[in-house]
């Protein structure tokens, strides 16, 4: 997650908007600047509440739920692939 708002900020001095002040805001902000597309940030939504959940630990874990909060994982290289191209198509900013 960390990650997500690190490049959030990188973003933003391409782009001129806003700096995000959480790291949901972040991951809709890369959406709405078509970093991401806004369903791949929609599927990566339940990593900033799992990553609060164990961070913060609101919850006792349970271990089953923890299993179906990962079904983000799976979209990671779709991820990777659209930051990859923002970033080839951004190179000279």
């Amino acid at each position: 997650m960390k990650e997500i708002g690190r490049l959030r900020i990188a973003v933003t001095t391409v782009t001129g908007t806003a700096a995000p002040e959480t790291y949901a805001e972040a991951l809709s902000a890369l959406a709405a600047d078509a970093v991401i597309p806004g369903p791949l940030g929609a599927r990566f939504a339940p990593a900033v509440r799992l990553r609060n959940i164990l961070v913060h630990g609101y919850l006792d874990i349970d271990h089953g739920r923890l299993f179906d909060e990962l079904g983000w994982i799976e979209s990671t290289e779709e991820f990777a692939a659209a930051i990859e191209h923002w970033l080839e198509q951004n190179a000279d900013h």
